[in-house]
């Protein structure tokens, strides 16, 4: 038999928990026990500990030269697993019941303990944080309540807690084996997406009565997969599952363990210098980074960036034009929100951004939408390359480059690059006298199917093919993203049928024209153009019995079912509506008025013509534009915060944005700036507001239109439907549904 500490050298997984025998005097009577193995499945028992006093649920860390041991009924340390100092332990103050504490460690350093306490009878339990001190065992700050997004719980039977810590985010699990995830250990936590549904003994002081109920989870990182081991008390004990560090979704099915005695609720230690013999989850994706740090424009040093809402982060990219962050902050009282303003550095996933807009709302809830660019997209166009090689000349990509951010003089900022993959040579004449973001437009344009990604300052330029690689990984339905939507549109689906028919011989064909019919000789096909009436030999009948439904009389030049009469009916018009306006009017007025017509150079009757490409209304696109105007930065309506310098590919990308969502299948109307829907009236503006309308796109994409539409106050943000409405009758619009 094998010492503690010499099971805790030599073997890859030590399990500390407890050997249930209760009796009729002592139901919870247990002795702490502990086990060893090096497959997670076959365990061998090491010893039991009865100078412990029946402690359960037993958690075992080790601090400095100790090992803390803690858990229902008690806390100690010991170096040597013979003598045990008790420590002084947690207060249940005025809870009636206190269980399972374990210890854990923040991403600063200090020392934590988890637990659950409140009333068994009642079915009701706390989740519950004291800070520890591990220099004087000291327990200090008891009883601080974790809090989670109203929603994500729906159970108070919120025993046994768990917190681990994988890439900075702390998962939070509890019996049943719930799991939760936060950026702060005190919460507040959201659920976390998993592919196996939750099994609680209880839902508050009800039993649930599922069969193979868990508690007493146990969630670690073991090498590149993390284990989340629970208690199925009326089970095999000790069970089970595996995910990888990258994908916590998808979780393998249960796995039982098996040992002398039936182990129970408590911890499992990895010694990493063991090797184990156990199937090894291995996951080569990219990882991503997600701490997030900001630095003012004149400070030295980063902070962390903690003053931003959680839920509302994204990272927005699309090759060769997307590439930022954006959130909405606010004031936490950290030194991070001191730095939010134009031109601070953000870093995220090992990568610069540039904090380039910021919105403030003006409803009095002192938030601020924030948008960052990639430092690269943001900041190359302040190199300069102002001498030019003239004539037409052969080039490389590493020579293009090289020319530009190899001069000191044209690059003095210290931006590098990196090419992958093989490029041919090209031709590009008189090369130079332009900018580091004309450079990259160059490449783009000269090596076609060019991928430009740049990370922090490099600028990493991919030949066709290099830039994707299939690492085995799925993206999941609504957990790898929130505004992940599945779209069916049929749009351009046109279903054909070619029917070839037998050749006639020239005898066939003869007795044909005889009667009346068409010769087909040496073609193989044959035509139906029946018109509903006519002989049975060919096309000589007249067209009685075609008779042509009444049609309701339309206005000349106006989309059926296009209407100026009020801001509810203009958002029923189709979205490639015709409102009969005087076009000339109307491209004099939006040429005089449109900031970005002006401050990009456009042509208004190509974007005319574009636009009404795309199958989308030109009127409506351009009074929306005219409500949105400013930033010069941001695309056409204000959807992206960034513009292509193609005004009229910016206007394609901004049409196919409004028919991914006037062709939505689900419907979720925008929130936020003070904008609130219900349910009932969400389900009836979701049929009022059908696919292929104005309104469907605006009350999913402006928070302003559906303050508009519920009649509640809009504050600076107005009325954007009644505004357009109002403006395409200016340009002499007509329609009246």
């Amino acid at each position: 038999m094998i010492s503690p500490l010499e099971a805790l050298e030599n073997y890859r997984y030590t399990y500390f928990g407890f050997m249930s025998h209760p009796t009729e005097k002592n139901p919870w009577q247990a002795t702490p026990m502990m086990a060893v193995s090096n497959n997670l499945t076959q365990w061998e028992e090491v010893t039991g500990f009865d100078q412990l006093e029946g402690l359960r649920d037993g958690f075992l860390k080790k601090i400095g030269d100790y090992y803390y041991i803690i858990g229902t009924g008690g806390f100690y340390k010991t170096n040597d697993f013979i003598t045990f100092t008790p420590l002084k332990g947690l207060d249940k103050g005025s809870y009636k019941n206190l269980w399972a504490p374990e210890i854990f460690q923040d991403n600063d350093g200090a020392y934590h303990i988890v637990y659950c306490a409140g009333d068994m009878d009642k079915g009701t339990f706390d989740v519950l944080i004291a800070n520890f001190d591990p220099k004087t065992d000291e327990i200090t700050v008891q009883n601080q309540p974790v809090s989670f997004y109203v929603d994500d719980i729906d159970n108070t039977w919120r025993i046994d807690p768990d917190i681990t810590v994988i890439h900075g985010i702390y998962y939070l699990t509890i019996a049943g084996n719930y799991i939760f995830s936060s950026n702060d250990y005190i919460g507040p936590y959201q659920k976390f997406p998993v592919n196996f549904a939750p099994t609680p003994q209880k839902f508050g002081p009800h039993d649930s009565l599922i069969d193979g109920w868990v508690e007493g989870p146990s969630m670690f990182v073991d090498g590149d997969a993390v284990r989340l081991f629970a208690d199925q008390t009326d089970g095999n004990g000790l069970v089970f599952r595996s995910a990888t560090v990258d994908d916590m979704f998808d979780w393998t099915g249960m796995e039982k363990t098996h040992c002398s005695f039936k182990m129970r609720h408590g911890s499992i230690v990895v010694n990493d210098s063991v090797n184990a013999s156990v199937d090894t989850e291995v996951d080569d994706a990219p990882k991503i980074d997600d701490k997030l740090t900001i630095k003012g424009l004149h400070d030295k040093h980063e902070v962390a960036l903690t003053c931003f809402m959680k839920n509302s982060f994204q990272w927005q990219y699309e090759n060769n034009q997307t590439n930022q962050i954006q959130f909405v902050a606010y004031d936490d009282g950290s030194p991070s929100f001191s730095c939010i303003a134009i031109e601070s550095i953000i870093v995220f996933n090992n990568d610069l951004f540039i904090i380039k807009n910021i919105e403030e709302d003006d409803n009095g809830s002192e938030l601020y939408t924030v948008t960052a660019m990639q430092y690269v997209n943001s900041e190359i166009g302040r190199v300069r390359q102002r001498n030019v090689r003239n004539g037409t000349l052969t080039y490389t990509v590493d020579a293009v480059l090289d020319y530009f951010l190899n001069d000191k003089k044209a690059n003095p900022f210290g931006f590098t690059y990196h090419v992958f993959g093989d490029f041919d040579k090209q031709q590009i004449e008189n090369l130079g006298a332009c900018s580091g973001k004309d450079m990259i437009s160059k490449i783009i344009e000269t090596w076609p199917g060019t991928i430009v990604y740049p990370k922090g300052m490099t600028i990493n330029v991919y030949a066709p093919g290099s830039f994707k690689k299939n690492y085995g990984r799925r993206m999941v339905y609504k957990y790898h993203s929130t505004d992940m939507k599945l779209t069916e549109d049929s749009t351009n689906i046109v279903n054909q049928v070619l029917a070839i028919g037998a050749t006639k011989d020239d005898n066939d064909n003869q007795a044909d024209n005889q009667n009346g019919g068409s010769s087909n000789s040496g073609t193989g096909s044959t035509t139906n153009n029946n018109n509903g009436g006519g002989n049975a030999g060919g096309n000589t009948g007249g067209n009685t019995g075609n008779q042509q439904p009444t049609q309701k009389p339309q206005q000349p030049g106006v989309t059926p079912g296009a209407s100026l009469a009020s801001a509810e009916a203009f958002a029923k018009s189709p979205i490639n509506s015709d409102f009969g306006v005087n076009k000339d009017a109307m491209l004099r007025d939006f040429a005089a008025r449109d900031h970005r017509v002006h401050a990009w150079g456009v042509d208004v009757n190509r974007l005319y013509d574009t636009v009404k490409g795309q199958g989308i209304s030109p009127e409506w696109f351009f009074a929306y534009d005219l409500t949105e105007q400013d930033p010069m930065a941001w695309s056409w309506l204000n959807h992206f915060a960034n513009h292509l310098a193609d005004p009229y590919q910016d206007a394609i990308r901004v049409c196919n944005w409004i028919k991914q969502w006037a062709y939505s299948d689900g419907f979720t109307p925008a929130s936020g700036f003070g904008a609130w829907t219900s349910p009932q009236m969400r389900a009836q503006w979701n049929a009022e507001f059908h696919k292929g309308t104005i309104g469907r796109l605006y009350l999913q994409g402006t928070a302003a239109a559906v303050m508009e539409l519920a009649h509640e106050n809009p504050g600076r943000y107005g009325r954007p439907m009644a505004w357009c409405v109002s403006m395409i009758k200016g340009w002499g619009g007509r329609a009246n549904g």
